[in-house]
C-alpha cells in the first residue's frame, strides 16, 4: 500500500478533487461508465491546474508587457503548448505502464516529493 503524502500546495486540490469524485459517484451514476468518469475528473482537474501559482505567475510574466490581443495569444499558445507536453507525458505513462507493469501509484509517490 502506498501512503500519499502531499505537499501543501497539492493537499487543497486533492480535497477538492476526492470532493468532486464523491460527489460525482454519489448523485449521478457514471459508475459504470469509467470513462465518462475519467473525463469528468479530469476537466474538473485541469480546470484547479490552470489555477495554481506556477501557472499564473508564468503567465502573468510572460503576457503582462504585452497588448491585449499579443498576450491572449501569449497565453493561448503557451496554454496549448502546456497541454501537448501534458498530453505527450500521459502517453508515455499509460503505455510503459501497459508494456513494463510500472507501479504508476509509486512513481506518482516518489513524484510528489520531487516535484513537490
Amino acid at each position: 500500500m502506498v501512503h500519499h503524502y502531499l505537499a501543501p500546495c497539492q493537499s487543497h486540490r486533492h480535497v477538492i478533487l476526492s470532493s468532486l469524485a464523491a460527489y460525482t459517484v454519489e448523485h449521478h451514476d457514471v459508475r459504470g461508465n469509467s470513462v465518462t468518469f475519467a473525463t469528468l475528473l479530469g476537466i474538473a482537474y485541469g480546470l484547479l491546474h490552470i489555477v495554481g501559482p506556477d501557472h499564473l505567475g508564468t503567465l502573468i510574466s510572460l503576457s503582462a508587457a504585452a497588448a491585449p490581443r499579443k498576450a491572449f495569444f501569449v497565453g493561448a499558445a503557451w496554454s496549448l503548448g502546456h497541454c501537448a507536453g501534458m498530453v505527450f507525458v500521459a502517453i508515455v505513462a499509460v503505455v510503459l505502464e501497459k508494456a513494463t507493469h510500472v507501479d504508476v501509484e509509486a512513481w506518482e509517490h516518489i513524484g510528489d516529493y520531487v516535484i513537490g
